[in-house]
């Protein structure tokens, strides 16, 4: 129940991506935030395998392509309610953050770090920019304003 601040941290796709078990790259998570497709496990088992490699932080995104076709699932809209609920099993012990990124964003990160060859992001958590111009700042290649 902290706050979670971070800046220039590395956000390292997990391999396997759905991180239901203990990833290959777990080297490369340890003081990361892991990126994690959902699906596989609950959540609470992917970021406690995350904790266990060393993350920092988990953010569990939605693993659908970008296909226009595929954009009629309600995991496209924004309005999307997702509940990160745990499981009965009260032996979990989580002591890291976990979010959800709703939407393309996390397909659209991991493609674009496998295409680009590289092993991770380097974000900033939290993102504030409540009074900062959309256009000072710079947007993947795939936000258009």
């Amino acid at each position: 129940n902290a706050s979670f601040s971070e800046k220039n941290i590395p956000l390292v796709p997990t391999i396997p991506s759905k991180c239901c078990e203990l990833p290959t790259n777990a080297a490369n998570l340890y003081g990361s935030v892991a990126l994690i497709e959902r699906g596989g496990c609950n959540f609470d088992k992917k970021t406690a395998i995350a904790e266990k490699a060393g993350a920092k932080a988990v953010i569990i995104s939605d693993y659908l392509l970008s296909v226009e076709s595929d954009r009629t699932s309600p995991i496209w809209k924004d309005f999307m309610y997702i509940d990160m609920a745990t499981t009965s099993d009260n032996s979990i012990d989580i002591n890291i953050p976990a979010g959800f990124l709703l939407g393309k964003n996390g397909r659209m990160i991991r493609d674009t770090l496998e295409r680009l060859n590289l092993p991770h992001a380097i974000i900033n958590i939290p993102v504030n920019l409540t009074f900062v111009h959309r256009n000072s700042f710079s947007r993947p290649t795939w936000v258009h304003v």
